[in-house]
């Protein structure tokens, strides 16, 4: 696949203990209906994401699991090169070297112990916190020095049209920070079909 050794951390992302790959002693138990309950999810929010891209004329990239958490995740770019800081790993700067807005949906970690969707914009435009999310259960919350949108899955999961709750996250966190980041939204952004 291209990759070296050297090029995985030992130690997991995110962990409470310093235990590395290769002499880790944590046993697993996995249960088979709590996996296919989440598979069952991620199918779901997969085929939002997938609805959600084809809402702009701009590169976007495919869903994909995110190596960092293992997010399901999909990013739009504005198209605009950034100047890369001193210090970046290969990954960010890989990932970061356009503008974009990425979205994704997580099972959780030590900040955020359950399951949630999630939405940033990179570089974080001034004031982008303050801006409204839709839908009302959403909040802006502080990640790595900026801010982050967070849905939790359980606000939404038993509501009458789930789906339509994520695509307003969605819609609302991508108008947010392409307005503040001054995307060319008109350019970018597909009409609805009665408008082709």
């Amino acid at each position: 696949m291209g990759f070296y050794q050297n090029d995985f951390a030992s130690v997991p992302a995110n962990r409470r203990n310093n235990q590395t790959h290769q002499n880790g002693a944590e046993k697993l138990l996995l249960n088979k209906k709590y996996i296919t309950r989440y598979w069952r999810i991620m199918l779901w929010v997969n085929n939002v994401f997938t609805n959600f891209s084809g809402r702009f004329y701009g590169k976007t990239c495919p869903v994909h699991i995110y190596w960092h958490h293992m997010d399901l995740a999909v990013t739009r770019f504005s198209g605009k090169k950034l100047p890369l800081p001193d210090g970046m790993s290969v990954q960010n700067k890989d990932a970061y070297f356009h503008e974009v807005i990425s979205f994704g949906f997580w099972a959780g970690d030590d900040n955020v112990p359950a399951p949630a969707f999630y939405n940033y914009t990179y570089p974080s435009p001034e004031g982008l916190q303050n801006t409204p999310l839709k839908p009302a259960t959403a909040s802006w919350q502080v990640s790595n020095g900026s801010p982050m949108a967070l849905l939790m899955y359980d606000d939404i999961r038993n509501e009458a049209d789930p789906e339509q709750l994520l695509l307003d996250l969605l819609e609302s966190t991508y108008s947010a920070g392409a307005k503040l980041a001054e995307w060319t939204m008109e350019e970018l952004n597909v009409p609805a079909l009665a408008e082709l």
